[in-house]
């Protein structure tokens, strides 16, 4: 059997030197969804006859294939998807619909991993949660049930159990593996050591919701609790491996432990309204627009960032995001997407472009300009886009404004998501180092920060 666990655990403990590594475990990613991109959307796609929309998707995990799945209300025509893309997993509903989603590993072809020096499974949580229309966001509306099968023997002998948790919005959520219990229809314990196949299906734990939706920036493990005498020396290459991915959107938790002092320590919401007298709009006539450009805002929203690398990208679904995509001519076909600028508010007056941001477009580009015939199509879109990333060399005010110099006939809006891309300290680097010497030839796709 290959064992996907404890090489990356001997390799590290070689490199960093633990004598004693053998009766500790280190984090293990089973996925950080960085391939395999796939996007499942009802109404757009047609459903099996069984009511699912499916896809198993070659991709760097245990096993070898991750599976998407969805099942839309029936009759409902309103948008729900599950997707994985530069930002992670992602799935959403809007009006009518319900959200139940699958993503999972082992259909295809057994996992043959090896959890045994596990304590749980760790969902590094983006966002998550559902929308009331009166009362808010609510981060406890989703829960997540967990299917495990093991096996006891050779070959792909499922012997496991399921626990249920809330997935808790942006907060990391642990599955503690001792919460599985032994199957109830064959008394066999789970066999952590030779894990088959992991299904985490999705659902709504709260009625009366308008929307709902969540991302994930990876799946996995929290080791056991080292002895004393060891957990000093293993927490350079735990810090170092468990970090590799979550540099991308990651925001207070991770800011805050890796940003230098006097950084941003969370990502800041901003809502960009694109219509009417009030709305924030851009005299510019001709895109794109190459960053340093000169360029000319109207009634654009400020906000005061400190000097640093920052990353922005759709917010909605995330409390305070009042916007899921815009309407740049509401009179023509085919005029749904999310076009908007940054600049920095220079110090004598004006602006300098730093982002130029189109989300993706209508790849079939039969409509107005590319861009979407429905909300609900550019929403998704939108929720697609890989963030765009500005750095700024010192303390500024950046405006931001929809790209459009006439906003009377639109709709809709822009929310934005600014997100501090973590740099780790100078004397950091050596523990970093060591980590990722560790991983180095075990997890392809290292990312420094």
């Amino acid at each position: 059997m290959l064992n996907f666990h404890r090489p990356l655990r001997l390799l590290a403990c070689a490199v960093l030197g633990l004598a004693a590594c053998t009766q500790a475990a280190l984090a293990f990613t089973i996925d950080d969804f960085s391939d395999g991109r796939v996007m499942l959307e009802w109404p757009n796609l047609p459903l099996s006859p069984d009511g699912w929309l499916r896809a198993d998707t070659a991709a760097s995990v245990p096993g070898g294939w991750r599976s998407l799945a969805l099942q839309p209300q029936a009759g409902a025509p309103a948008l729900t998807f599950i997707g994985v893309n530069a930002s992670g997993l992602q799935a959403y509903r809007v009006a009518n619909q319900q959200l139940y989603v699958s993503f999972g590993y082992g259909q295809t072809e057994p996992m043959n991993l090896d959890l045994g020096d596990a304590a749980a499974l760790r969902l590094d949580m983006l966002w998550g949660g559902g929308q009331y229309q009166a009362a808010g966001w609510n981060p406890d509306a989703l829960s997540v049930t967990v299917y495990a099968t093991t096996s006891n023997g050779a070959g792909f002998n499922p012997n496991g159990s399921a626990m249920t948790a809330i997935l808790h919005g942006a907060q990391d959520v642990h599955l503690p593996l001792s919460s599985f219990t032994v199957n109830s229809a064959t008394g066999v314990g789970v066999n952590w050591a030779d894990v088959d196949s992991l299904l985490f299906v999705v659902s709504e734990a709260a009625v009366g919701l308008e929307a709902a939706g969540f991302g994930i920036l990876s799946v996995s493990t929290l080791p056991a609790v080292p002895e004393p005498a060891t957990s000093a020396l293993l927490a350079a290459g735990i810090a170092a491996l468990g970090s590799l991915r979550r540099v991308r959107r990651r925001a207070a938790l991770a800011a805050a432990a890796l940003l230098a002092a006097g950084s941003a320590s969370a990502a800041d919401i901003v809502n960009i309204q694109g219509f009417g007298a009030s709305g924030a709009g851009a005299n510019i006539f001709s895109y794109p627009v190459a960053p340093g450009t000169l360029v000319d805002l109207f009634n654009p929203v400020l906000v005061n960032l400190p000097a640093g690398t920052y990353d922005l990208a759709d917010a909605w679904g995330q409390p305070g995001a009042l916007y899921d995509t815009w309407n740049f001519e509401q009179s023509a076909p085919g005029s749904w997407a999310s076009h908007y600028v940054a600049a920095e508010v220079l110090p004598g007056g004006g602006y300098r472009l730093l982002v130029d941001g189109v989300s993706l477009l209508d790849p079939s580009c039969q409509n107005h300009f590319c861009a979407w015939d429905t909300q609900a199509q550019a929403a998704a879109a939108f929720l697609a886009t890989p963030a765009y990333r500005f750095t700024l060399a010192q303390a500024a005010t950046v405006a931001f404004a929809s790209a459009d110099y006439f906003l009377l006939d639109n709709l809709g809006g822009i929310s934005l998501s600014i997100t501090p891309v973590p740099v780790p300290e100078p004397a950091g680097w050596a523990l970093l180092l060591a980590g990722l010497l560790a991983g180095v030839g075990v997890r392809r796709n290292l990312q420094a920060p």
